[in-house]
């Protein structure tokens, strides 16, 4: 216990200690962004000048920095840290290992033409509060515009993030964009105002990370849903194998704690799974939404052939009886009061409770999913 409160300690002094060179790494490198690659044939130059400077701008709690070199060792393209480069949680003599292997997505990506890499890292937070770090990865280019490194930031995002308008975030505001170009419907048409709802309160972590396919295929699929009292899965895994990302849309009077933990249970199964977060969004909407971020093995690749459709069915299964099973055992009940007016005496009424209970078994799951404590004697 008291090494670990000692860690801790550590991490928040580091942290706090070199902030304002955190903070001046990203505006230096905002600059260098701004000038000296300002004419490379980079797509996300301008959306990365900006985010740096909106992350300085105490949107972002800057808690690490390290700077690597892209390098090709026995064929494989690997991170090599630079020495003295690390601050905050990342600093020089930290435990972080001085050569990374990257995934084979992650090698793929390592040398494609674009500035930003934005994910999470696959550790907790000791600093602020206990989320998975957001990793934020500015490349480096060399004289013939070729990946050559990154310089890494790590931190948490602050709650303005999330509370505030996708159309005031860089990155996310552009995928926003792109979205809504791509649909074409009037902003205020019935179609353009559900689509804009559906973006303005999609998990913001995953509007950071997802591609803007991903979300257009996504946000169709949604919109489809609409007020349809059904279950809908919409996966996602993260680019470099360390997450899967599942949305999971349920009819909201089914939702209970013991309904997602029945289907956190099942993600868990499906993938492996080491850790899960949730989040739980309830509106006026017939439908609730759940989000899972699950944490997955190290080195687990997800199947090919995963199919989604049969995960969902498994999901419709785990969140027990709905409201016309419900109404089905008290038509059931009502005959059978019809047809004995119930004038036994209680303790018989008590046993006859007791019988129907026993023969509704077999029909209504055991689960916590709803609960009904009607005593026999209150029957008249």
């Amino acid at each position: 216990m008291y090494a670990g409160l000692a860690k801790v300690l550590a991490n928040v002094r580091a942290s706090v200690e070199d902030w304002p060179a955190m903070r001046e790494k990203a505006l230096s490198r905002a600059e260098i962004l701004a000038t000296v690659l300002a004419g490379e044939d980079l797509i996300d130059l301008r959306e990365a000048e900006d985010l740096l400077h909106w992350m300085e701008a105490d949107n972002f709690t800057f808690l690490g920095y390290r700077e690597y070199d892209l390098e090709k060792r026995d064929g494989e393209d690997v991170l090599v840290n630079r020495e003295g480069s690390g601050l905050g949680l990342l600093r020089d003599g930290s435990s972080h290992p001085t050569v990374q292997h990257l995934t084979t997505t992650g090698q793929r990506k390592a040398r494609e033409k674009r500035v930003l890499v934005i994910t999470k890292a696959n550790s907790r937070s000791t600093v602020h509060r206990g989320a998975y770090l957001d990793y934020i990865g500015v490349k480096s280019f060399d004289s013939q515009g070729n990946v050559n490194g990154e310089q890494r930031f790590i931190g948490l995002f602050s709650s303005a993030v999330y509370t505030g308008s996708v159309r005031n975030i860089p990155v996310v505001r552009e995928k926003v964009e792109a979205v809504l170009r791509h649909f074409g419907f009037p902003p205020n048409s019935h179609s353009g105002k559900d689509l804009f709802a559906v973006l303005e309160t999609y998990p913001r972590d995953e509007l950071f990370q997802m591609e803007v396919s991903d979300l257009i295929e996504i946000s169709e699929g949604i919109l489809r849903l609409a007020e349809r009292r059904r279950t809908r899965l919409f996966l996602r895994p993260d680019i470099y194998g360390r997450f899967m990302s599942a949305l999971v849309y349920i009819p909201r009077d089914r939702y209970t704690t013991a309904v997602r933990h029945r289907i956190e249970e099942e993600l868990m199964s499906t993938f492996s799974g080491v850790s899960i977060d949730f989040e739980a969004r309830m509106s006026e909407s017939a439908l609730a939404r759940l989000f899972f971020r699950i944490r997955l093995p190290k080195a687990y690749l997800v199947p090919a052939d995963l199919q989604t459709a049969e995960l969902e069915q498994r999901l419709c299964a785990r969140r027990g009886p709905g409201p016309k099973v419900f109404l089905r055992c008290f038509a059931k009940l009502s005959r059978v009061r019809r047809q004995t007016g119930w004038s036994l005496s209680g303790q018989t009424r008590s046993r006859a409770a007791t019988g129907l209970t026993s023969r509704w078994r077999t029909r209504w799951p055991t689960s916590p999913v709803l609960s009904v404590s009607m005593p026999a004697t209150r029957l008249s």
